[in-house]
């Protein structure tokens, strides 16, 4: 789920960067408000994609608060076996 939200913030990043340099070439060819609302788009393209960012980093570091940890069912595993052996 983490990866995948990473993966989306960083296809809506790429988008934003090609609106910020269709901004960047109209801003430069007439000053008209065109520009300044695909440089506004641009931003809040880049604004979501960072909150879609951090929420896929939150998630992964959830995901590794349950992280199995194998030598414990080692143990249990040994024990089981040295009990069947004794019997």
């Amino acid at each position: 789920m983490g990866a995948g939200l990473l993966g989306g913030a960083a296809v809506v990043a790429l988008y934003a960067v090609g609106v910020l340099l269709a901004a960047a070439v109209l801003g430069l060819a007439t000053v008209l408000p065109a520009w300044l609302s695909a440089l506004i788009i641009g931003v809040f393209l880049l604004v979501v994609a960072a909150i879609i960012g951090f929420v896929g980093k939150k998630a992964i570091d959830a995901s590794k608060r349950f992280a199995p940890k194998p030598q414990e069912g080692l143990k249990d595993d040994l024990d089981a076996v040295k009990k069947g052996i004794q019997k």
